[in-house]
């Protein structure tokens, strides 16, 4: 009995998790609108094809990031926040520095 309530429960849960995802997404999104042409730093954590997954530390957001070259795991990235619209799920950073 048990078994078939935590199955019922699944659908449910995952639902949960993705409306929760993506409402963090938009608010996060939202304050970047709010700080266009700031600079933000962030860490890259791999390398997923031409693209590397980035940690936005100061709001500790996890994403990808196609950059202009490439980079490795544990490079320290200076980003400046570009055009950003939170209804479109679009983000624009451009590649400042990079440290090692």
């Amino acid at each position: 009995a048990m078994d078939a309530t935590a199955a019922a429960a699944q659908p449910v849960l995952s639902h949960s998790q993705i409306v929760r995802t993506g409402t963090r997404q938009f608010w996060l999104t939202r304050w970047l609108e709010q700080h266009r042409g700031e600079e933000l730093d962030a860490i890259v954590l791999d390398t997923v094809g031409r693209r590397v997954r980035i940690e936005i530390e100061p709001l500790s957001w996890r994403r990808l990031y196609r950059p202009p070259r490439g980079l490795e795991p544990g490079q320290r990235l200076k980003l400046r926040v570009g055009a950003c619209d939170a209804r479109a799920e679009r983000v624009e950073l451009e590649l400042v520095d990079v440290r090692t």
